[in-house]
Order: C-alpha cells, then structure tokens, then sequence
C-alpha cells in the first residue's frame, strides 16, 4: 500500500486542476481486467479488485487507467487530526459506460487504523461520511445515500480470511449532459472523493478530507458526422495516454508492425526521400511531449490527398526512380502502406518540411497484413474513444 498524506484545509480547497496523464493505455501483465467496452456492473468483479490490490501502478496518488474505460486503486489514505493520525485503507473503482454519458465510481473501505492512545475517540463508533464531487454540468447520483455515512466499524470490509467475502462498496453514478463543445458535444468532468470522519462532541471537531481528482470526459459522438457504427454517446476516463500497439512477432501483422518501427526509429532509411533527415511523429515514449497523432475522418479531404498522394508515390515511373521511388515488390500481392495513418492530420499530405523533405514514409507491405491492421487501428478509434481533429492525441507503440 502507498500512504497518501492528505491535509484536509489544502484538498478541500484546492482549486481543480487536470490530473496529468498516465503514460500507458495498455493492461499488459493483468488478467483479469475488465473488458474494454463493457457497460459499468453492479459491482466490481472480485477477481480484478485483488490484482488490483496487487498492483504497484495502482497503488499511488492518481491510481491506475487500466484502459479508457476503467479506473482502479488501493492506498492507505492518512488523515492529519490535531491530536495524532488515522489512516484507512480503501479501494475504488471507475467504469465509464461505452453507450451512455454515465461513469460509475465504487469505494469502500477494507480497514481503518488510529493511535488510540491520542486518539481514543477515533473508533468503530465515528461515523464516516463519503460523498463525490463533480464539477462542468454533471450530476452525481448517490450522495443521498445512507450507506454513504455509517459507523467505520460498518464500513470495513469483513475479514479476508472469511469463506464468503462480502465488500462493503459505495456506488455513485457520475451523469453528463448531452451538451458541450464541437458537433460531438464533449464535456470534460473532473470528479474527486470527498470525507468528514465525525468528531466526539466537547472534544473534536469533524475532520474533512479529499482524495485527488480524476478526469472523465463525455460525447455524443456517435450522433456527429465521421464517426460510422460508434455507439451514440459514451463516457472515458481521461487521465491516459492513448496509444495502439503492433508487435513485430504477430503473424498478423508484422510487416506493418516492422514498417512503423523503421518510420519512427529509422527514418533516414524510408521512402520517399530515402536518405533524408526527417521528423516522423507518433512515437509512443509515455510522455506527453512527443509529437502524436491526430485523426480525421476516413472521408475527409485530408484523408482523401493522403491517400492521393501514397498513390502517387507507389505508381511513379522514370524520372521519379531514385531516392523518392519505391523499390520493387517482393510479390505481386504486396500494398502500399502509408506512416502517419492516412486517417491521421500528420498524413502524406500535410507531412512536407520547410525543406521539401517529407516527414512521412510509404513502404510495400503484405495485402492481408495492411487490411489487419487497417481494421485494427480503426477497433481502435472506436474503442478507446478517439475523437477527430485536436480533440484528442494519440501514439504508437511498436513492441518485438
């Protein structure tokens, strides 16, 4: 467990900021994370509570984004008195909800632990209250609960050695408005867990205290031009680097995975411009400040020259042989693939330097391949919520 010192006066108070994001998207090494678009449940499933629980990256201040669409962590949160300390040890979770402006949050407390010697009136008796914030036109459903404020001794989850484990969660349910910017209608929502453990009357007052915030951000996407079969509204929890991986070692779709891997490791060494110093964006590096990508739609007038214009470069002849020509194809069934994505605004098209030199690459690749990892890229987009122009950023990561 990670000990989170938390002042009540200073989080209570402090103003809203946008939690810094996660550097990965991915759950690899996990196996029990819930699957990516599946609606918010009743309860958490107890199997990805424990690895949960088991989890260094869950363990910390902001928790850990498993993928857009679930959030989890486990800390012993501290809680500062005038007399001495008391710290509980609590679990939470966040489902956003793949076909509704919702995020369900789930929290309970596993055990609680004080200084009895200075703190004698900190006990199962004290009463805890919990309640969610959530700023930016949302609601919050369940902070009128009474299961919100109960004895501690209520709130702690039975012993772990018991054959039937029952976890005392609390549920919110975090609502967005379907209004907000651009055609998609997007609200960004920062939400954040707020307590007061009960004083004793004549000697104490209530403490008040506050995790960190969390950010969730909400569409209506699926109604707006571009965005095909996606379901009409959903939520994500924003605090994530998005990203899509291709794997060298995958059947699949490793001579795309290797021409990516060239584009943004060995740019000097694609085509066009084989030679030349180029700039190729996009590398995953887990930190916001490398240059992504941005999508647009697969019918926009970007996305239409990109393609254009990988056209042209697989079909130049004569005088275009050379450093900007493609070499021959191994076999007749290999396609021209583009990097950046042609469904990206950093495509063929807008990708040319002040130099002349285009900071993109074109390369032959196996037919069945590029349609896999065409279809990929575009689960992708869906999945994980990606919204088009500078709405959203994301990156690629390109493993053995």
């Amino acid at each position: 467990m990670v000990l989170l010192c938390l002042s009540a006066t200073e989080s209570a108070s402090a103003a809203p900021q946008q939690p810094e994001p996660q550097p990965s998207a991915a759950a690899e090494g996990t196996t029990h994370v819930p699957p990516q678009g599946t609606h918010p449940p009743g309860e958490p499933d107890p199997k990805f509570i424990e690895e949960c629980e088991a989890d260094p990256e869950a363990q910390s201040l902001q928790g850990r984004v498993y993928h857009r669409g679930v959030w989890c962590q486990t800390a012993e949160v501290e809680l500062p008195t005038a007399q001495g300390n008391a710290t509980l040890d609590i679990t939470a979770a966040a489902y956003a909800d793949p076909a509704a402006r919702r995020v369900r949050v789930f929290y309970r407390v596993n055990d609680w632990n004080t200084d009895l010697a200075n703190l004698p009136w900190i006990n199962g008796l004290r009463t805890l209250r919990m309640r969610l914030t959530c700023d930016n036109q949302c609601g919050v459903i369940g902070n009128d609960d009474a299961d919100k404020s109960q004895p501690l001794a209520d709130w702690r989850v039975p012993s772990r050695d018991l054959p039937a484990r029952q976890p005392n969660w609390a549920v919110w349910d975090i609502t967005s408005p379907d209004t907000g910017s651009g055609p998609e209608h997007m609200l960004q929502h920062l939400w954040q867990f707020q307590g007061t453990l009960e004083g004793q009357p004549g000697l104490s007052d209530d403490h008040e205290f506050a995790l960190p915030e969390h950010s969730v951000r909400c569409d209506s996407a699926g109604l707006a031009p571009g965005y095909g079969n996606w379901t009409p509204k959903a939520c994500i929890n924003d605090d994530v680097m998005p990203f899509i991986t291709y794997k060298k070692s995958d059947p699949g779709e490793w001579h795309v995975a290797q021409h990516i891997d060239h584009a943004l490791n060995k740019p000097r060494e694609t085509f066009p411009n084989f030679g030349s110093a180029k700039s190729i964006p996009g590398k995953y590096t887990g930190s916001k400040s490398s240059p992504g990508l941005h999508r647009v739609a697969s019918d926009s007038e970007v996305a239409e020259a990109n393609r254009r214009m990988k056209d042209a470069i697989r079909d130049r002849q004569g005088e275009w042989n050379g450093p900007d020509d493609l070499p021959p194809k191994e076999y007749p069934d290999m396609q021209a693939d583009e990097y950046p994505f042609a469904s990206t605004e950093e495509g063929l098209s807008q990708a040319r330097a002040e130099d002349g030199i285009l900071d993109a690459s074109v390369d032959w690749v196996e037919g069945e391949q590029n349609r896999i990892a065409g279809n990929r890229l575009q689960e992708f987009y869906r999945k994980d919520r990606v919204l088009l122009g500078g709405r959203d950023e994301f990156w690629v990561n390109i493993q053995p």
